[in-house]
């Protein structure tokens, strides 16, 4: 109900507010990565997929278009521990394969 989606929303907007300092922290302990802008995180309560695309990696990325695809539904569902794991670790490689492009 709408408890849930309140809840569901604090959520996100503390995560989002505490994401930004963490990588600003990890930006200036190494210059690998940059600062970044903004953050945001978005909980989809009815995302849990049944079946995955069943690929070795965690991400999708289509150079031409510099666009990486992330999420818990790209790699085999036993793969991860979780799904909260798995769309964590796709998100991250998606991340590292579009700065990648930008090196």
């Amino acid at each position: 109900g709408s408890n849930t989606q309140r809840a569901c929303d604090e959520a996100c907007n503390l995560i989002s507010r505490e994401v930004v300092p963490l990588l600003t922290a990890a930006s200036t302990t190494t210059n690998a990565i940059p600062s970044p802008e903004e953050a945001s995180a978005v909980c989809w309560r009815s995302a849990f997929p049944s079946r995955t695309l069943g690929l070795k990696e965690d991400s999708i990325i289509l150079h031409p278009w510099r666009l990486a695809i992330g999420g818990d539904f790209i790699r085999a569902l036993d793969t991860h521990s979780s799904p909260f794991e798995a769309a964590a670790m796709s998100g991250l490689e998606a991340g590292e394969r579009i700065a990648a492009l930008f090196e």
